[in-house]
């Protein structure tokens, strides 16, 4: 019986080993795997870090690529030699000289361009892109107020030139009515332009009418006047007659004219005479007399011309005249002298006819400016040789014309071209 018992309790001693090696072998296997699950966490930890640390660097070359866009528009990293040595270096130069030109801005916007301290921006190495950005901003905000300052004096300006607009509106409004008032006058005198032309033209109407009854008279007249010619003609024969018998006669002269007057005063030292011819014979201011005196034989010595200036007003027969010339100086006029015109009459305006070819030999004047010098004197020039005529201006050929045969039979002074120019005088 003894053995067995002792036998038992061997075994469970046994087990009793047994379970605390198992006990033993387990705890440390619980403490083993306690260690493999806290380095599996590291593990996991550090993954999940390296995770992060990815996540971090692909934003952060995320990041850096979109800088590099906004740097310089590309993803490929800038290169920092050159931003050094072109962006900041020139920067710094430029940026200085910009900064501190105040003539290109005003003193307020001047004051903006200073550093704190008062002192100017001085030219400077740029260490990073801000640095140049800073003096950007302010050299911009200076612009910016003088952007500012440039649009008020813009916005003056263009105020300015609205109201110099409107004045200019207002005076071409003014100038445009009177524009409008003037063409206004110029219509009005338009119409009254076509009034008078169209009464002009209504009076032509009645003067070439009244002309076509005038020659329509004319010719009745002239009808009349053929045939009086005719009974004159007859009566010019037996004159003719008469005259014919008379062949001793001789062609008057101008020498033949009786004085028109004489001279009652003369004064050489102030160039003026007086005649005894004044506005109650007829006489014109501007008539020319021929001065002259008898000599022996009854020959004229002509002493120079006169021309009338103004007339005496206490008496009618008195005139005043200036003397043009003198053909002696050594016997001048004096009282006494006797003068003559061939256009000048005290009973009526004396007639002339020009014969011959009225080709003229003188330089200066024609046979208008003849004709008018006549008619300003007081004469007339008629076209033919009538018992009315009181003198002829012979010129080339006028002895071979039928006006010049008529003059001698009836007696009429001849003159040649030189005297009556000698007579007008020139």
């Amino acid at each position: 019986m003894a053995s067995p018992k002792g036998g038992g309790l061997g075994l469970l001693i046994a087990l009793a080993i047994s379970i605390l090696a198992a006990l033993s072998f387990a705890g440390a296997l619980f403490f083993q795997q306690s260690a493999i699950d806290a380095e599996k966490k590291k593990v996991t930890d550090a993954e999940a870090q390296v995770v992060e640390v990815r996540k971090e660097v692909v934003t952060r070359a995320q990041q850096f690529e979109a800088l590099a866009r906004k740097f310089h528009g590309s993803a490929t990293p800038p290169d920092l030699t050159m931003i050094d040595q072109t962006l900041l270096k020139a920067a710094s130069e430029r940026v200085a000289e910009v900064l501190n030109q105040e003539k290109w801005f005003d003193e307020e916007a001047a004051k903006k361009l200073q550093l704190k301290d008062g002192g100017k921006v001085q030219k400077r190495d740029y260490k990073t892109v801000k640095e140049m950005y800073d003096d950007l901003i302010a050299c911009l905000d200076a612009v910016t107020m003088q952007t500012n300052l440039l649009r008020i004096s813009k916005t003056d300006a263009l105020a300015q030139k609205q109201i110099e607009s409107d004045n200019t509106d207002k005076v071409r409004k003014e100038m445009q009515a009177k524009i409008d008032e003037l063409n206004k006058s110029l219509n009005d005198a338009k119409e009254e332009k076509l009034t008078v032309e169209r009464n002009a033209q209504a009076e032509q109407k009645r003067l070439q009418e009244e002309n076509a009854n005038i020659l329509a008279e004319k010719t009745k007249t002239e009808e009349t006047v053929a045939i009086n010619e005719a009974r004159l003609n007859s009566k010019i024969s037996e004159l003719k007659a008469r005259i014919q018998a008379d062949s001793d006669k001789k062609k008057k002269t101008l020498a033949d004219t009786q004085p028109d007057g004489e001279v009652v005063f003369a004064d050489q030292r102030i160039g003026l005479a007086w005649i005894n011819l004044g506005q109650a014979d007829h006489l014109r201011r501007g008539t020319d007399f021929q001065v002259f005196q008898y000599v022996k034989g009854g020959a004229r010595k002509i002493k120079g011309h006169i021309e009338v200036k103004s007339f005496d007003p206490k008496d009618d027969h008195m005139a005043q005249v200036a003397i043009l010339d003198e053909t002696d100086g050594a016997d001048p006029i004096v009282k006494g002298d006797l003068i003559t015109s061939p256009v000048f009459d005290t009973r009526k305006s004396m007639h002339f006819v020009f014969v011959g070819d009225n080709k003229l030999t003188n330089a200066k004047y024609g046979m208008e400016e003849l004709t008018r010098r006549i008619e300003e004197a007081g004469g007339r020039v008629d076209k033919q040789v009538t018992i009315d005529t009181d003198f002829v201006i012979a010129t080339e050929n006028a002895e071979q014309s039928e006006d010049f045969q008529k003059a001698v039979q009836f007696g009429v002074v001849i003159m040649r071209e030189d005297d009556l120019l000698e007579y007008l005088g020139k």
